[in-house]
């Protein structure tokens, strides 16, 4: 499968090091997935994009473009074609207006139900959807979504952050629902991150996804007074009661890039929510489907050095 990336910080921050020199870079994450390779960027507030059908280990443009690239959002995708042909237009990320989008996983099933899912995209999206993905289907299926709760179709006149986690709730459960009913027997496996670089989402649906929100231990830990402090008790915990939680940075990966954050498993359905103040929450997996197919419910094994993942159906749907 594919490798995702992204990060909303509050100030300006380099990724070079998540990019190309931590442990487990993107570079060397990238010696697997050679299909193509993009990095979406905002300067201010306006988006940008790169992205090509080279692999991303081979192209020394990726790591020219990382070692200068400074923003306060940023998402990269690195391929592995599962569905649609090796082609630029076919990679990640996808961009319309503010939106940046990318996806790694499948659509078991795709061509049974994309007549469906095209059909409720907005004519809108509908005029530049040049791909052949399930990915940018997913992506202007969930602005659709959105867009007929009141969300502007370009991203910068926004809905509340209650309303716009439930239009993405009912869209997912809508796609499962849809494969289910086809007879496929594989869940759907659709992780992503959406971002307008104000707002970011981060699912995970069938395949790993870390956060990290602060440095592995600051240098007063052991001494420090302040009750209850998030870097000792770790971030998802703190988020179980449905309580939104400040933060200064936030990253999300397909894996854990480098030993100086804390990185916690994201729980398997749940959706990653962070507001303009860096508001976090985290909402739970959209039902029934999750409860239909055994294999979604699954609660991931702890790796080292991460600390274990918390059981989802203890995760509220909580509203921001």
């Amino acid at each position: 499968m594919c490798r995702l990336f992204g990060f909303r910080s509050s100030v300006e921050s380099r990724a070079h090091r998540s990019l190309i020199v931590a442990e487990n870079a993107m570079a060397t994450q990238a010696s697997y997935h050679s299909d193509g390779w993009g990095i979406g960027y905002f300067i201010d507030d306006d988006p940008y994009l790169f992205r090509t059908s080279k692999g991303a280990a081979q192209d020394d443009s990726f790591r020219r473009f990382s070692e200068g690239l400074r923003s306060n959002t940023l998402l990269v995708h690195i391929r592995k074609a599962t569905v649609g042909e090796i082609d630029p237009i076919n990679s990640h990320p996808f961009r319309y207006g503010k939106w940046l989008f990318a996806h790694n996983g499948t659509i078991f099933g795709f061509e049974k139900i994309k007549d469906r899912l095209r059909a409720e995209i907005l004519p809108v999206y509908q005029r530049v959807l040049f791909g052949s993905t399930d990915s940018e289907t997913i992506f202007y299926f969930l602005l659709s979504a959105m867009v007929k709760r009141g969300c502007s179709p370009d991203g910068k006149s926004m809905i509340s952050m209650a309303e716009m986690v439930e239009a993405q709730q009912e869209a997912i459960n809508q796609i499962f629902a849809w494969v289910q009913e086809v007879g496929e027997p594989d869940a759907p496996k659709i992780n992503y991150i959406l971002t307008n670089g104000k707002r970011l989402f981060g699912r995970r649906a069938g395949l790993e996804l870390f956060i990290a929100t602060q440095k592995k231990q600051c240098p007063d830990a052991e001494t420090c007074a302040e009750p209850n402090k998030i870097c000792l008790t770790g971030f998802l915990p703190r988020l179980k009661e449905g309580r939104r939680r400040q933060c200064n940075h936030l990253l999300l990966s397909s894996e854990p890039i480098g030993e100086d954050d804390i990185w916690e498993e994201v729980p398997e359905g749940a959706l990653v929510a962070l507001d303009e103040q860096f508001q976090c929450t985290v909402h739970g997996p959209p039902s029934p489907f999750w409860i239909t197919w055994p294999d979604c419910v699954t609660v991931p094994k702890p790796r080292e050095n991460v600390l274990p993942a918390l059981e989802h159906w203890q995760l509220p749907t909580a509203s921001i």
